[in-house]
């Protein structure tokens, strides 16, 4: 067992002064298997995002260097997980439950705004993008990388949960409503054969054609029936309590 403490000393303008300190007590191991059963995938991206920053930013480095230093992490890890496995299977990728999505997140990364190559991203856009990493929650750095895509369509009284979808275009059809949820944005895709019950449900208008692309204001909604108000309340329930207000974009 490993123990972690964290003091913050408080003054105040009488003189006083106040220490809070944080404890925490965390397992170890020698075992390589269990360190990866047990490992944090989300706290592992975010580490490894805001060092990849920081070799940019505040330590001469390069986005190469930053790319190739993502890339070495995901090949050591997997690696050590080879190497501790008894298991000898090849043409096969071994990892441990906790990490099969390691790789994708590091590709994500590789390919967003901060990190991607060529000269077509401003680089006003990629040090926001880079400091956008720096500051964010996990949760919304995970979205940010991988987000989640609901089809909207499919919520009923039965099922108030839209389910969720892989990240693939072949799982859109044009009768359905959809849903991305990218952290600071929410898209809605709407398909152009969705339903006129479905447009006055949802949007408040009689067809497709009327729907406006600009965005939905969640406080004040435009459905009309039980239908509409699930939908609703599906999407105040997977924004929940965040930092700052989420846009909720339309896309025909």
């Amino acid at each position: 067992m490993k123990m972690l403490f964290n003091e913050l000393v408080f003054f105040f303008l009488t003189g006083q002064r106040r220490i809070r300190v944080h404890t925490i007590c965390l397992p170890t191991s020698e075992s390589i298997l269990e360190i990866h059963n047990a490992a944090d995938l989300p706290a592992i991206i975010a580490l490894i995002s805001r060092m990849a920053v920081d070799r940019c930013l505040y330590q001469q480095g390069t986005i190469q260097m930053a790319r190739e230093a993502s890339v070495n992490a995901v090949i050591d890890c997997l690696y050590a997980f080879r190497s501790a496995s008894s298991s000898r299977e090849y043409g096969t990728l071994l990892c441990s439950r906790n990490m099969r999505l390691f790789p994708i997140f590091i590709l994500a990364l590789l390919k967003s705004k901060a990190f991607a190559h060529g000269y077509s991203i401003k680089l006003d856009h990629r040090i926001s993008a880079m400091l956008q990493f720096k500051i964010m929650p996990i949760s919304n750095m995970i979205l940010e990388l991988h987000p989640n895509l609901y089809a909207l369509h499919a919520i009923s009284e039965t099922n108030p949960n839209a389910p969720l979808l892989p990240l693939s275009f072949e799982k859109i059809d044009r009768h359905g409503l959809y849903l991305m949820d990218t952290g600071r944005y929410i898209y809605l895709y709407v398909g152009p054969g969705i339903s006129d019950t479905l447009c006055k449900s949802m949007f408040g208008v009689n067809s497709y054609k009327e729907i406006n692309s600009m965005t939905v204001n969640l406080e004040d909604d435009n459905a009309t029936n039980e239908h509409g108000m699930l939908i609703y309340n599906f999407m105040r329930s997977i924004i929940g309590d965040r930092l700052q207000k989420v846009p909720v974009r339309i896309i025909k």
